[in-house]
């Protein structure tokens, strides 16, 4: 059976990647033993070993586990009956869940621009040490919980440029702000920006940690559970979010020099799931942490999961964001983009680091390479060009329109 996979990349992500596969260092995973961390207008919270478990817990999350690593596993609704909105409180004392409001491009349709809210959840400074299954899955009460005196949640957020980081001005000059309401009694989300109503895809951003990893631990009870990222039942949620973005920033997730990852386990004998959720984006900070990211979106494909689409974003700055690949996985065959940054010049480079890529790491798999410049407002411009990949006895010679744009050793 073939599958199909539809990687969208850019030159800088693509040059790095094929550097990578040759001198990729491993990095160590260690538990963070502290951190201090503070937020504006909230109490500064020590972590250590001794209290993390009791801040998961009363911010409405299931920590399992002692010592000074922890596993998150499924929340009970049970474990609800205190008032969600002080866990919600208390999430955002401890600077774990925060809101953000992104102005981008669509995902569905590349020629449109979209309102994308974010539920943040920044678990990056805790020694959790794996993600059990569905162990988020019934957070939305908690976000969407009434405040004590009956009122609607609330908040007032800037509306951020996605690829800058920058806050929107009106026409005036004026910087843009949004007014959400949330309510719990249907799950709508009510989002108005000057008086105007504005329609916004509902997401999760899940901020990782690195995690622990004890000598004696096997992958079966280390890293990310099948489904640990589960958001799917509409009966007790309400309302399921469009996209789960998966933050690798803060992380040392990478891969070692024989291209296994570290620090990122996740179960592959089922269907080898990180979500329900069909919409899934990584973040990276460094390219090892979007190899790493790759390999993943790999791993979705070689367990013939299908009608998923994977993306990866590099973090450019705080809240700005450019996007690496963009990954269609159904199951027909692979299908992969590669994408100029403008509409004028073919990504020679790119493409053959792609061809690369695949040769080095999709060896058991059939894929098709295609050629597709966008704009600079990050919107498709024309019909993908197909990309052939033909060899002789020494060399692969690949080609665009017959027009031939580079060669690869055999060897590679």
């Amino acid at each position: 059976m073939h599958r199909k996979l539809r990687l969208i990349t850019t030159l800088f992500t693509l040059l790095s990647i094929s550097i990578l596969l040759m001198i990729a260092i491993p990095l160590g995973v260690y538990a963070a033993t502290s951190a201090y961390i503070t937020g504006s207008g909230k109490l500064s919270v020590e972590l250590s070993p001794s209290n993390q478990k009791d801040l998961l817990k009363s911010a409405g999350l299931h920590a399992t586990g002692s010592g000074s690593t922890y596993t998150l596993a499924d929340m009970e609704i049970d474990d609800l009956n205190n008032p969600a909105e002080n866990r919600r409180v208390a999430m955002e004392d401890a600077n774990i869940l925060s809101f953000n409001l992104y102005k981008k491009a669509s995902c569905e349709q590349n020629n449109e621009q979209i309102y994308q809210l974010e539920v943040k959840l920044d678990f990056s400074n805790y020694d959790i040490h794996s993600y059990a299954g569905d162990c988020i899955n019934f957070y939305n009460i908690i976000v969407f919980a009434k405040n004590s005196d009956g009122s609607d949640f609330t908040q007032n957020l800037p509306v951020i440029d996605y690829y800058t980081g920058k806050q929107l001005e009106d026409e005036n000059g004026n910087l843009l702000n949004a007014n959400v309401v949330f309510n719990s009694e249907d799950y709508a989300i009510v989002t108005t920006i000057g008086g105007n109503s504005i329609d916004v895809v509902f997401t999760y951003n899940i901020s990782l940690n690195t995690l622990p990893k004890k000598e004696d631990d096997t992958s079966s009870n280390y890293g990310y559970r099948e489904d640990c990222f589960n958001i799917d039942n509409e009966t007790t949620l309400g309302k399921v979010p469009k996209l789960i973005t998966l933050d690798l920033s803060e992380t040392n997730i990478s891969i070692d020099e024989n291209g296994n990852l570290i620090g990122f386990e996740y179960d592959g004998n089922s269907e080898g799931k990180l979500s329900n959720v069909s919409h899934i984006h990584f973040v990276a900070s460094a390219d090892s942490q979007l190899e790493a990211a790759m390999l993943v979106a790999k791993g979705y494909a070689t367990n013939a999961v299908s009608n998923v689409e994977i993306a990866l974003y590099k973090k450019v700055s705080d809240n700005a964001y450019k996007i690496e690949c963009k990954i269609n996985i159904d199951t027909d065959t692979i299908n992969i983009i590669v994408v100029d940054i403008t509409e004028n010049e073919i990504n020679k480079t790119g493409i053959i680091n792609m061809v690369k890529w695949c040769i080095n790491n999709m060896t058991n798999e059939e894929y098709v390479i295609y050629s597709q410049p966008v704009d600079l407002n990050h919107m498709f411009v024309g019909d993908p060009k197909l990309v052939t990949i033909e060899n002789n006895t020494t060399e692969y010679i690949i080609k665009i329109n017959n027009e031939e744009i580079g060669r690869i050793p055999l060897t590679t």
